[in-house]
């Protein structure tokens, strides 16, 4: 029963952090939670990691408003994959991820795909290709897979999570206070305590 209690304890703990991840990375980023969870779940079966898929996506976004304040090298990575920036800029961070990734897809040299990824999406573009390769449909595929094994918590669901969440960090500080008060307020009796049990030990030795 134990062994049970502990696993329950362990899983519900698990789900709260990653339900917490979850929403900071919607805000981090602008997608959606629900979209965060099917993207993670594609980048999980192609061995890809989320925090190089969030890296990637933030530098991507960098692009897109450098090009829309009139950076000439930033409209040009757009130009290279054959993106009409003007299209794009005004489409949602998910649509503008899935048409350049398509974009990146299409590229049959591995060598300039990669620097195309890297030139995209920074650091983190080598390690995106995995989830890029299948392109715009492949990572659809995944990402209706997500919902079919049930890797997908609607946004009331993950907001639910979150406010458990940031109510036991209250409680929690809550009996620290209060713990920190009582021991606060303990002192003066311990310390008397301890007094009186040496005057004790010292009459029993003389």
């Amino acid at each position: 029963g134990t062994v049970i209690a502990a696993s329950f304890s362990v899983a519900i703990t698990n789900f709260i952090k990653a339900s917490d991840e979850i929403d900071k990375m919607s805000k981090r980023t602008g997608l959606g939670v629900e979209t965060l969870q099917e993207l993670k779940y594609a980048a999980d079966i192609t061995g890809t990691s989320i925090g190089d898929l969030e890296i990637g996506i933030k530098m991507m976004q960098n692009a897109i408003t450098d090009a829309a304040n009139g950076s000439k090298s930033a409209i040009e990575k757009f130009d290279k994959l054959g993106i009409n920036f003007e299209k794009i800029k005004n489409l949602s961070p998910e649509q503008q991820f899935m048409v350049v990734a398509d974009a990146i897809s299409k590229i049959q040299d591995p060598t300039e795909r990669a620097a195309m990824a890297v030139d995209m999406f920074g650091r983190s573009g080598t390690q995106l290709l995995p989830l890029l390769e299948g392109g715009a449909s492949g990572i659809q595929k995944l990402r209706d897979e997500a919902h079919i094994f049930g890797k997908v918590l609607d946004e009331e669901t993950i907001s639910k999570t979150v406010d458990l969440k940031d109510n036991i960090e209250r409680l929690q500080y809550s009996f620290n206070a209060l713990w920190s008060e009582i021991s606060v307020n303990m002192l003066p009796i311990v310390e008397d305590l301890v007094k009186r049990i040496q005057s004790v030990i010292s009459d029993v030795r003389n």
